[in-house]
């Protein structure tokens, strides 16, 4: 072994290995390095494992809580002031309370097929010398509590309160609607006097002029 240079060179660093470790007292028993590796890969585990149980906890409380909303159907809105339905067949009902966020109701009828103008806090009316307003007859169906033959104009009057509710409801067929029309929608919160308009609901010309008040009287 002493003939070869390289063994030589190797048992050479072996010896001074072991004699620089020789005045070193080892503190750590072996068997205590293990345990505390074996402690350490647990305490891994438990951390990991417990957080996938905390993520799936979370989503099993997520899908489970009360408070979380199904979603509504597709092509129903619904507010406290007004509901736009689209129903089976191909009609839309739409209910109204009053007229408060008029855009976003106006946008819910366009959705469902349904051409509007929709204001909150004046009255609007179309039409005027020259534009007569639209028949609604065929495509228009109005609730038990108007009558059954709905032509191009209805009206609420004042005197109601300050928390009037209009209450109407209407279906209408959006294939039949001619495509030169629309309705004009409007309301005006309470109080309202009497011989004022508090609501006022229009079926006309597209082109017609509109002309708008915060009072129009009968």
């Amino acid at each position: 072994m002493a003939d070869d240079p390289a063994l030589a060179a190797v048992s050479h660093r072996l010896t001074q290995a072991r004699d620089l470790l020789a005045g070193e007292r080892m503190t750590i028993p072996a068997s205590e390095i293990m345990a505390r590796d074996k402690r350490r890969r647990a305490r891994r585990w438990k951390v990991a494992a417990g957080a996938a149980c905390a993520a799936t906890g979370l989503a099993v409380a997520l899908a489970l809580a009360p408070g979380s909303p199904a979603g509504p159907a597709p092509g129903h809105v619904q507010l406290a002031a007004w509901t736009v339905r689209a129903n089976p067949g191909g009609t839309v009902t739409f209910t109204l309370n009053n007229t408060s966020h008029p855009a976003q109701l106006q946008r819910a009828l366009a959705k469902a097929g349904v051409p509007a103008v929709v204001r909150w806090g004046e009255i609007c009316e179309a039409g005027g010398p020259g534009q007569p307003l639209l028949d609604t007859t065929g495509f228009v169906t109005a609730n038990s509590m108007f009558a059954r033959d709905v032509a191009s104009f209805f009206a609420s009057m004042g005197g109601h309160g300050p928390n009037p509710v209009l209450g109407w409801t209407w279906t209408v067929i959006p294939s039949k609607i001619p495509h030169d029309g629309r309705f004009v929608i409007s309301a005006l919160p309470g109080p309202v006097p009497a011989d004022d308009f508090q609501a006022v609901w229009e079926f006309a010309k597209i082109s017609a002029p509109i002309t708008c008040a915060t009072h129009v009287s009968k």
